[in-house]
């Protein structure tokens, strides 16, 4: 009798439970899917498969809320028609009829922490995947509606066209916009076409575009329109979902504690930095060579040429871009080496068209020459050029005669060694334990490369912090499935109402306070690496408030 008491509760908890379930998760699913439909332009036929991709993430946030609801309606329903009354008549405990609720809960709580821990990950991988294998139909959908690419697609750039060439792979009529934080917009690019090459690490996953144009003129920071030795312009395929903590495996979040460079935003910021010290030590080696020989010996962009440069001294010095604001100093600075000229008051420069001849073929004096080393437009590599203002150029095939330049560059080649020492040797481990001063690879860093590296431990903690906060956020979500569970059906038998109206409005106050907890106290605990002891604190508070009301509902109240 007491089996099938419990099997007839326990039929009508699962089946309000299951109902209420599918119902808010399709709300809260379709508003999910607004996003990639807004911003990206996603394929409508591929709404459904996406909608089945993102119905685990948000049926894992419904379950407390449905579990409350469907154990208040269903305890309300059993008193309010006396059915209690009549098992406590019989003999039946009040606790034995709680023991289908009970189930239910450690049911929901166990399904919530799969849920969160494996499940969701492994789906949002897979929506992730279906929006990516589409990208390239994306970008041609983009531009035929709105004729360009919005920041979401690239984040920091837009991308404008005339029209789209899928079959062919080509855009045409492009200007490319750079856009920074405060909405300030800056051509940095235009192009007759561009084609559009889409590249894999299958190893790691990564996918990135690269933009090659055709007929195309660069603007630089000083507005200087020029035509530039760059092969192509590349940008990271954005991440949806995935490219975030709230959604790795519960392995992937213990590997990113051990060794953050596995995280894609610490990767960048080291990438940044090693550029940054490949930069700053090809600096001190010119001033090294200036010091010791009097002049620096590079091989030209195309590995054939090569230029003597001679001057007293090579003095880096931060160059900013005009308007700048000291808030933006980070975003806006470039690397620019000044070179000091000898007694003359002029740089020398000695063009060799090949690297084994003995003498010159073109002699430069130049009245101001800087070296400069940067990575416009997100470069495969670090292109380093000679800048030269006022200058006067000898041919020496051609006699004496000479050639007045404004201004003009020769496009120079880094020592390999210098990148793949620092790629090699440069670790994140060294980046966040040690502090940076003089060491063999860089016996002065700058203010900037200073700033570079107090940004990066500073990421590390905040990235801390959020495991930490997202580990526990997703535990108390599990507990309080439990705990509200339990709390719905003492609730159904002190109000004792079958209506359902009357059932949400009691659940709503303790599966609010719950949810409202566990939110604010993640996003405390995620915003201040300090503070994040009182954010766990506050994260927890509600299920402990819904626990100690458990306790007394049961102890108290329900038995008399």
């Amino acid at each position: 009798m007491i089996f099938t008491l419990h099997r007839y509760i326990f039929r009508d908890l699962f089946k309000t439970f299951a109902l209420s379930t599918a119902i808010l998760s399709m709300i809260l699913g379709l508003g999910t899917m607004l996003k990639p439909l807004r911003e990206f332009g996603v394929n409508p036929a591929s709404v459904p498969e996406l909608l089945l991709c993102t119905l685990p993430m948000t049926m894992t946030m419904v379950f407390p809320i449905a579990a409350l609801l469907a154990t208040t309606l269903t305890y309300g329903k059993f008193a309010f028609e006396n059915e209690m009354t009549a098992c406590r008549s019989s003999g039946i405990s009040l606790m034995t009829l709680i023991y289908p609720a009970a189930t239910l809960a450690l049911l929901v709580g166990f399904a919530t922490l799969v849920m969160n821990f494996h499940v969701v990950p492994y789906f949002i991988e897979r929506s992730e995947k279906l929006v990516r294998d589409d990208i390239e139909s994306i970008i041609y959908r983009n531009i035929e509606k709105n004729g360009s690419l919005g920041r979401r697609m690239f984040p920091g750039t837009m991308v404008y066209a005339d029209n789209a060439d899928p079959e062919n792979h080509m855009l045409h009529g492009v200007a490319v916009v750079q856009v920074n934080k405060k909405d300030r917009s800056k051509v940095i690019l235009t192009a007759q076409s561009i084609r559009i090459e889409f590249h894999e690490d299958k190893k790691t996953n990564h996918r990135w575009v690269k933009l090659v144009p055709k007929n195309y003129l660069a603007v630089l920071d000083d507005g200087t329109i020029m035509k530039s030795s760059i092969t192509g312009l590349v940008r990271d395929i954005p991440s949806f979902w995935r490219d975030a903590i709230k959604f790795k495996r519960l392995k992937d979040l213990k590997k990113i504690q051990q060794n953050m460079a596995q995280f894609s935003d610490i990767s960048k910021a080291i990438d940044k930095i090693k550029q940054q010290m490949t930069v700053e030590i090809f600096f001190q080696r010119c001033q090294n060579d200036f010091n010791q020989k009097g002049y620096i010996e590079l091989l030209t962009d195309n590995g054939n040429s090569k230029v003597i440069i001679y001057a007293r001294q090579c003095e880096m010095r931060v160059k900013k871009s005009e308007n700048s604001k000291s808030s933006d100093k980070i975003d806006n600075e470039k690397k620019t080496a000044i070179l000091l000229p000898h007694e003359n008051k002029m740089v020398i420069a000695e063009y060799y068209y090949d690297i084994n001849d003995t003498e010159p073929q073109k002699t430069y004096e130049i009245e101001k020459a800087y070296l400069e080393v940067n990575d416009y437009f997100n470069t495969l590599s670090l292109e380093a050029k000679l800048n030269m203002k006022n200058a006067v150029c000898i041919n020496h095939r051609t006699g004496n005669n000479k050639t007045n330049y404004g201004l003009y560059d020769i496009g120079l080649m880094l020592p390999p060694d210098i990148a793949e020492k620092v790629q090699r040797e440069i670790t994140f481990q060294q980046l966040t334990k040690s502090e940076l001063g003089a060491n063999e690879f860089l016996l002065k860093p700058s203010e900037y490369m200073q700033k570079q590296y107090t940004s990066i431990r500073e990421k590390s903690d905040e990235l801390n912090a959020e495991i930490v906060a997202e580990l526990h956020s997703r535990l108390a979500f599990g507990v309080s499935c439990v705990m509200l569970t339990l709390m719905g059906a003492a609730l159904g038998i002190v109000f004792k109402s079958g209506h359902l109206l009357t059932a949400f409005g009691i659940s709503f106050i303790p599966a609010g306070l719950c949810l409202i907890t566990i939110f604010t106290g993640q996003h405390i605990a995620e915003q201040s690496t300090s503070g994040i002891t009182g954010g766990l604190t506050f994260l927890w508070s509600g299920v402990v408030i819904v626990t100690i009301c458990n306790f007394l509902l049961y102890k108290f109240k329900i038995r008399h």
